[in-house]
Order: C-alpha cells, then structure tokens, then sequence
C-alpha cells in the first residue's frame, strides 16, 4: 500500500496475480461453474475490498484524534470548578452594572 505522502496514494494499488486468483475463485464459488465473470467483475470486489481498508484506516484515524482532543481537554481543564464562576465575576466587575 502506498505511503500517504507519496505521488501514488490517491491511486489504486496494482493487484497482485495472488489477488485476482483469489478473487476469480471467490466469484467461482458464488456464481458456481456455468456462470461466467468478466474482469470488471472482478475489479468490483477489489475496489470495494481496497474502499473498506480505506475506510477503516479513516475511522482509526478519526478514533485517534477524537482521543487526542478528548486528552487534551482534560489536560487543559481548570482543576478547580469554581475557577470558571471566578472569572465570570471578575469579568462582570470589569464592565460595570451600567445597563
């Protein structure tokens, strides 16, 4: 599989002779003998095969950052829950009551 930062990532990798084979005898077994499959056919399963790992490589990535983000909140956090009323007032007095 290509590396993200390469020219190649957004192109479908070349399929192996391992993987049209395996692919060819899977399309056999579902269709069974009389049944004949072209190369889009098989094409089909190996995009939709190449579409899922992709997919799966977004949601760990999304997974990943939601993680980040979620660590880096409490990180951030004020340890005291009277800080957030504090700075309210503080900021209150600052404008004044004038309405």
């Amino acid at each position: 599989m290509p590396n993200a930062a390469s020219p190649d990532a957004d192109h479908y990798p070349m399929p192996s002779d391992d993987d049209i084979a395996r692919v060819s005898a899977l399309l056999r077994k579902i269709g069974g003998p009389n049944v004949s499959w072209g190369s889009i056919n098989v094409f089909d399963v190996l995009v939709g095969e190449h579409r899922l790992k992709m997919e799966r490589l977004a949601s760990d990535r999304l997974t990943r950052a939601t993680w980040v983000l979620a660590g880096s909140t409490i990180v951030l956090a004020p340890r005291d829950g009277r800080a957030d009323l504090r700075d309210h007032r503080e900021l209150t007095k600052t404008r004044g009551t004038a309405g």
